[in-house]
């Protein structure tokens, strides 16, 4: 008679120190796996606010572009001409007339 031996897997009773281990390492697993996850939502928050802060930069920069202007706030001066009884309104920085108009009885009336 000849004997052989050979492998086969084949159910295999874990012992009650084997189920500990194996708890310890699902244990392990799960909190490891909670942490990654959390970890993957605030990343993605991250992102996405950058993403977001991008496309409004990317928004206004191109509405800028497309017009080829934006809009500030601009030094200006009103002009009072007694004698023309107008009121002149102009840019400082181009000196541009922005509006040209009749005093108002308030406006006369400060010039006496």
């Amino acid at each position: 008679m000849e004997n052989e031996n050979f492998t086969e897997h084949l159910k295999y009773y874990l012992t009650d120190e084997e189920k500990a281990d194996v708890a310890q390492k699902l244990a392990r697993a799960v909190s490891d796996q909670r942490q990654a996850e959390a970890e993957l939502k605030s990343v993605t928050i991250q992102i996405k606010s950058t993403i977001q802060q991008n496309e409004g930069i990317i928004s206004e920069s191109a509405e800028k572009i497309r017009s080829g202007y934006e809009m500030r706030p601009i030094e200006c001066t009103r002009e009072f001409d007694s004698e023309l009884k107008t009121v002149r309104e102009f840019r400082d920085d181009t000196f541009q007339t922005l509006r040209e108009r009749p005093m108002n009885a308030n406006e006369k009336s400060r010039l006496l």
